[in-house]
């Protein structure tokens, strides 16, 4: 008897121990990023907060002075990310985790800070271990972190995730290196040559470009593709279409390689000219990517939401950033757990937008909310990671997403037979009817 006491004992101090280390790699990842004192004390004491059941009364622990805003995000943070969910929810576990960390960032984005910070020291803990770890961590980092960040806006993360996650999914035959490095050395070379020709723009060579935009309610997020990469930062808007003139005059443009959001930004606050062209260079012709931004943009097209609210670099207003919505948002959220059926429910798409259906409503309702066209190449349907069939009813805070096919079929009776809304019902018909099946 006294033996298993003292058993007991140990692992319950080991438990702690262990939750003590993770606390403090998750605020030393905070800090390394720019978090203040506040969020990195959060971030110690989280692991120990959220399993408190597991820590020994004797250590007093939980009875540290933590203050009031720290506090509040480890009660927070356990709150919803350890909520209850309805029985009738399913699907898989990371597709759950995945909304729980957008419905954290729309409550406070430093409880999103908080997820970001934790789901990082797991996913690189995974890949420093067994086969079995890595393949976990990878879908880990798919599936939610890099989501997460992409809604948040930091890019730089996201970047930095990528290449790590590349590298584990090629274990154990590595990314060919002599690749990456004369992509490096292109990008190096020819950044060094605009420097003359741009004598007043900060000019740098990076290793990715974003290359990939899938439609709102694609199943996975926009890509990452490995691409001689080129950042051009210079005084203002106006310089950076002078920079684009100078560009296509320097190297070959690629037919439709222009993505123009400096007066139409994401919702991440994100804005640039993002510019692909063909290079010669000493290695050969080459497909670069250049990233053009006034400087004062920069700060925050590379960290987003932390740019001003975790680093507290930049206050440049971002006007059109989802954040500055939250509060509203976050209600409609709180109304009921996941899977529950209220009247007026709210899904997620894949990277993190909100959609409002009534209590009945399907699937095939939330791809035509999303856009007709993009529902009209719609493949398959996936709920919480999941195939469905289109008669599907959408329950709270599901995670909805749209197999794309440009060659799909197209609707059919089924779905109109599935469909509720008017908006989904009209746009099947006009379909029906111009393939003669109306």
């Amino acid at each position: 008897m006294h033996e298993t006491t003292q058993d007991s004992a140990q692992a319950g101090a080991d438990t702690y121990t262990e939750f003590v280390r993770i606390g403090e790699e998750e605020a030393r990842c905070l800090a390394e990023w720019g978090a203040s004192d506040t969020l990195q004390k959060a971030a110690r004491m989280r692991p120990l907060w959220c399993s408190s059941d597991s820590i020994p009364k004797e250590s007093g622990a939980l009875n540290a002075p933590l203050g009031e805003r720290a506090g509040w995000l480890c009660d927070a943070y356990k709150r919803i990310l350890h909520g209850p969910v309805e029985t009738a929810w399913c699907g898989q576990l990371s597709a759950l985790e995945r909304v729980r960390c957008f419905s954290a960032a729309y409550l406070d984005l430093e409880l999103a800070f908080l997820c970001v910070a934790r789901l990082w020291r797991s996913v690189q803990t995974g890949y420093a271990g067994t086969a079995r770890q890595r393949n976990a961590a990878v879908e880990e980092a798919r599936q939610v972190l890099s989501p997460l960040l992409e809604l948040l806006g930091m890019l730089a993360l996201r970047v930095e995730l990528e290449e790590k996650t590349i590298i584990a999914e090629q274990r154990p035959f590595q990314l060919d290196d002599a690749a990456r490095q004369a992509g490096a050395a292109i990008a190096a070379e020819l950044a060094a040559a605009l420097h003359t020709q741009l004598p007043d723009a900060h000019v740098y060579p990076n290793k990715y470009a974003q290359l990939h935009n899938q439609p709102t309610g694609g199943r996975t997020a926009p890509k990452l593709g490995l691409l001689p990469t080129i950042t051009i930062l210079v005084e203002d808007e106006a310089a950076c279409y002078q920079v684009l003139h100078q560009v296509h005059k320097l190297y070959t443009p690629v037919d439709g390689g222009v993505d123009d959001s400096l007066y139409a930004p994401g919702d991440s606050g994100y804005r640039a000219l993002n510019v692909w062209a063909v290079a010669n260079a000493a290695a050969g012709r080459a497909r670069i990517s250049f990233s053009i931004a006034p400087r004062a943009q920069h700060e925050v097209n590379e960290w987003g939401a932390a740019a001003q609210l975790m680093r507290y670099r930049d206050q440049t207003p971002t006007p059109s950033a989802w954040w500055n919505r939250t509060a509203e948002a976050y209600a409609h959220i709180a109304l009921a757990a996941p899977g529950a059926l209220p009247e007026k429910l709210y899904v997620f798409s894949p990277r993190g937008e909100l959609f409002a259906f009534d209590r009945g409503s399907t699937v095939v309702d939330f791809a035509y909310s999303v856009h007709s066209e993009v529902a009209e190449q719609c493949r398959s349907f996936i709920v919480n990671g999941r195939p469905v069939e289109p008669a599907t009813l959408l329950r709270h805070l599901d995670l909805v997403e749209l197999e794309h096919d440009p060659q799909a079929p197209g609707p059919t009776r089924f779905w109109l037979a599935a469909a509720r809304t008017a908006r989904a019902r009209n746009a099947i018909e006009r379909s029906l009817k111009r393939k003669g099946q109306g």
